[in-house]
This record gives structure tokens, C-alpha cells and sequence, in this order.
């Protein structure tokens, strides 16, 4: 035997929702064709840009971002500053399928000639829709003194020896369900030293 079960159906609600719905698709496609209108050649170019003005809006919370149509490349760039008081730092969107030469971007640095911005990005747009920049700049970068690599070497090596050190207290912590803040402490030369000659001997 079945029974229907009545349903209460709230028109009101779906009203809202469709409301909405169209509310950001008209949005969206306004936004499309504005930036088509400053002379943005094609909609899949004005698509990337949109996407890379939102992530800066609301994503990075950048300042002051905007968008424009630069009549020698052609193209539509972003400019936004990182700080409130930044210079703005200038923004490209590219395809990760895209083909990009050293030339192109050697011209790309012509933009900056006159110090407007304070850095040049190349944001690349993965089919995911995720987002990764890279900035770009003339000349050749110093390296930092002090690697990532070596960084994330030491306070491994800095974990390590505290929790040797303190490895009695953890133990009491964990058998009573006491929970327990260890003090920050760092190496000194001489126990650094011998902890990174360990480390090489049991790879070696």
C-alpha cells in the first residue's frame, strides 16, 4: 500500500533562487561585453580576464584593480596594488596552452618603461580555472643567499631536536591526555653542525 506524502512547495523560495541565477548571468554577461567593447579581440580572451579580475577582487583582496585595453599589444591587461599604498603592479592573463616566447616577453617589459608599476605578472590560467603567477623582469635575478630547500631543511632538523629533547614530557602528556605548549627553541651552531653531519652520514 503506498501513500503520497504532500510536499509544501515554496514558490516564493524558487523565485529567489531563479532570481539570482539570472541576476549573475545578466552580471557576468555585462561584464563580457564591456570588456569587449574597450576592444578586447575575442570572448575567450575577455573570459580570462574576468576571472583574473575576480581572483584579484576577491581571492587576493588586491586594491584598487582594474582593467584596460592596450592599443600597441593589442590585449587587455590588469593593474592592482598589492598594498594600499603600493605602486600597482601589472597583471597578463595567459592560457597555459598559450605559446609565450622570450621575445613577447621582452616586450611585455616595455609596458614598465616609464616605472609605473611596480612588478610585471604573468597570470596563468590552468583548465581547472586555478590561477598561478609568475613575475617577470629584465635583466638577471640574484639568488636569495638562503634557499626554500635549506629553509625547510633546518626546521626539520629544529623539530627533530626539540621533540628528542622534550621526548620524557610528551610522553606524560600523551599517557594523562594532558595537553602541552613546548617552549620555541632553536639549535645552537655546535648541535646543528653535528645533527646535519648525522643526517649525512645515514644517507651516505
Amino acid at each position: 500500500m503506498s501513500y503520497i506524502v504532500p510536499v509544501e512547495f515554496n514558490l516564493n523560495f524558487l523565485f529567489d533562487i531563479l532570481s539570482t541565477n539570472i541576476f549573475f548571468i545578466l552580471m557576468d554577461d555585462q561584464f563580457i561585453a564591456d570588456i569587449l567593447s574597450q576592444g578586447c579581440p575575442t570572448k575567450r580572451e575577455a573570459a580570462m580576464v574576468k576571472q583574473i579580475y575576480l581572483e584579484l577582487c576577491e581571492v587576493k583582496r588586491y586594491w584598487d584593480v582594474e582593467y584596460f585595453f592596450h592599443d600597441g599589444h593589442k590585449t587587455t591587461y590588469l593593474k592592482a596594488k598589492i598594498k594600499k599604498c603600493d605602486k600597482p603592479s601589472l597583471f597578463i592573463p595567459k592560457h597555459v596552452s598559450d605559446k609565450n616566447s622570450f621575445i613577447e616577453m621582452m616586450k611585455l617589459l616595455e609596458l614598465n618603461n616609464e616605472g609605473e608599476f611596480s612588478g610585471i605578472y604573468l597570470a596563468f590560467i590552468n583548465p581547472d580555472s586555478t590561477c598561478v603567477y609568475y613575475q617577470i623582469s629584465e635583466g638577471l635575478v640574484k639568488p636569495k643567499e638562503i634557499t626554500s630547500k635549506h629553509l625547510t631543511r633546518n626546521k626539520q632538523e629544529t623539530l627533530d631536536f626539540n621533540l628528542r629533547k622534550h621526548r620524557n614530557l610528551l610522553q606524560q602528556s600523551a599517557l594523562y591526555g594532558i595537553p602541552i605548549t613546548l617552549p620555541e627553541q632553536t639549535m645552537d651552531k655546535e648541535t646543528a653542525s653535528t645533527s646535519s653531519c648525522k643526517n649525512e652520514n645515514i644517507k651516505e
